[in-house]
């Protein structure tokens, strides 16, 4: 016969239970916004397309590439995802500047739609760190590459790609944070996924969609994360309630999400 467990086993192994569960919850919460954040990035990247033609425009070579970017778009549109993939990849090789570093991240794009996330993560991190191409392509090669790493790589491989992004100065680093929240959160480090969120949802400056998606997810942690030197209330004060007593509040859902930092271009839309 098994001997019965300690009291403390038992109780430790249904903390465990409990909170495994908690987490399935919160992703499958997380797996309602990841739709939308991916399409967020696609918008992303078509704002960019948009600054890359007012850039170029006059000039006849980038206007032919330009043409060709389109054509590639059309197959794709089209459900041609196969010949979009060649036009895609043949562009990145024979254009230059901003065109080229758009069909890599298209083409990566086709890889993950058709199932090679491995072969997609690939093409990023090479465009990531392509010191040939401006840091705004990069950057976001970057932030995408994590995302599609999300659910099947470890936590060290996630952040070796997000840790610069999360700088003050850089253009993702809301969305950067996002993800490194949910990579802590997937990695079964719910106190470091609910320090990430709190600092998300207190500061003001973060984009209006990134706070919402944070407090969502916070609300279903307990709420936020209180810091030791804030815990002692002052006298007469009451202590913010959190867990069971209370569950954070969602932050309404946001008409228009909030720009990405000043570094980023002005047209490459809300996070």
């Amino acid at each position: 016969m098994h001997e019965p467990r300690p009291e403390g086993a038992v109780t430790d192994f249904f903390r465990e239970v409990q909170e495994d569960l908690q987490r399935d919850r919160l992703l499958k919460l997380w797996k309602r916004f990841r739709y939308p954040l991916l399409g967020l990035i696609v918008a992303i990247v078509a704002a960019v397309i948009v600054i890359v033609v007012l850039k170029d425009a006059g000039d006849a070579r980038n206007e032919k590439d330009g043409g060709r970017y389109a054509e590639a778009s059309k197959l794709l549109s089209d459900g041609k995802d196969g010949e979009a993939a060649k036009a895609f990849n043949a562009l990145a090789s024979e254009a230059t500047g901003g065109y080229a570093a758009l069909a890599r991240l298209r083409e990566a794009d086709i890889k993950a739609k058709g199932g090679d996330v491995d072969g997609a993560v690939a093409a990023l991190d090479a465009l990531a760190k392509d010191n040939r191409v401006d840091r705004v392509y990069r950057d976001l090669a970057g932030l995408i590459a994590a995302e599609r790493l999300i659910d099947k790589a470890p936590l060290e491989d996630i952040m070796s790609r997000l840790s610069h992004l999360l700088a003050p100065d850089s253009s993702w680093r809301w969305l950067a944070t996002e993800l490194k929240g949910v990579a802590e959160l997937k990695a079964g480090k719910t106190e470091e996924a609910r320090a990430t969120f709190t600092e998300l949802v207190e500061n003001s400056a973060t984009a209006a969609g990134v706070r919402f998606r944070a407090a969502e997810l916070l609300s279903g942690l307990g709420g936020p994360l209180i810091k030791k030197d804030a815990a002692a209330a002052p006298d007469g004060a009451q202590p913010a309630k959190t867990g069971s007593e209370a569950e954070a509040k969602p932050a309404e859902a946001p008409a228009a999400e909030a720009k990405p930092a000043d570094s980023a271009p002005a047209a490459e839309g809300d996070q």
